[in-house]
């Protein structure tokens, strides 16, 4: 009995973990020059002048990519999202769609 105790803890523990670092992931899709947001629940518009900065945490295995907002959205002030799996041979090298995020988030006559 000790046995399944312990694995039934060990199990709930990880469950909890998981849903701990993956509930604040959300779907992000740039469609017709737009940057659409989803919680899978939902979804909002994000307008470039909207965005601050693009990030990626390029140390850790899923390398998220995170759009640091202005003002919070109805998600928050943070949009943190996973992008498609591409193998990245220098792993210190960011993805390039946070270069695109950047150059969307940049201004009209930030562009010229």
């Amino acid at each position: 009995m000790p046995g399944v105790l312990g694995f039934i803890v060990i199990w709930v523990v990880g469950a909890a973990l998981l849903l701990h670092f993956t509930r604040p992931l959300m779907r992000v899709e740039l469609r017709g020059g737009h940057l659409y947001a989803s919680n899978f629940r939902g979804e909002a518009e994000i307008r470039p002048s909207d965005i601050a900065s693009v990030t990626q945490n390029i140390w850790i295995n899923v390398r998220p990519i995170t759009l640091h907002l202005r003002a919070p959205s109805e998600f928050g002030r943070h949009i943190r999202f996973i992008p498609p799996a591409r193998v990245i041979l220098r792993f210190w090298v960011e993805d390039p769609i946070v270069d695109e995020l950047r150059e969307f988030a940049r201004t009209p006559s930030e562009r010229q």
